[in-house]
């Protein structure tokens, strides 16, 4: 059942416009514009083209930044964050 609730509320957050959706994200888990904008961008360039998938993939990604307790970012750290979640993903998705 809770399953079920997560999946209709991520369905209606990946519906939400844009501006809503970067609000739901910075008040949940405290990103900044600059942050989000690097994140879909990066998601987007990496084949994420369809808006739907690409904010179901930035909910989980920050979903996993807060499970491991990261919070600040250095240098290219968003990037080198986003790959190594897409790698622990398709190890996932293979095994």
């Amino acid at each position: 059942m809770i399953q079920t609730i997560r999946i209709v509320n991520e369905s209606l957050l990946t519906n939400l416009p844009d501006k809503a959706f970067f609000d739901y994200c910075h008040e949940c888990y405290g990103v900044n514009r600059g942050v989000y904008n690097v994140i879909d961008q990066w998601l987007y360039q990496s084949g994420n083209q369809a808006i739907e998938a690409r904010r179901d993939a930035i909910l989980h990604f920050l979903d996993y930044l807060q499970q491991q307790e990261i919070k600040k970012f250095g240098k290219g750290g968003v990037k080198s964050y986003l790959e190594g979640f897409m790698s622990n993903q398709m190890g996932k998705e293979v095994g």
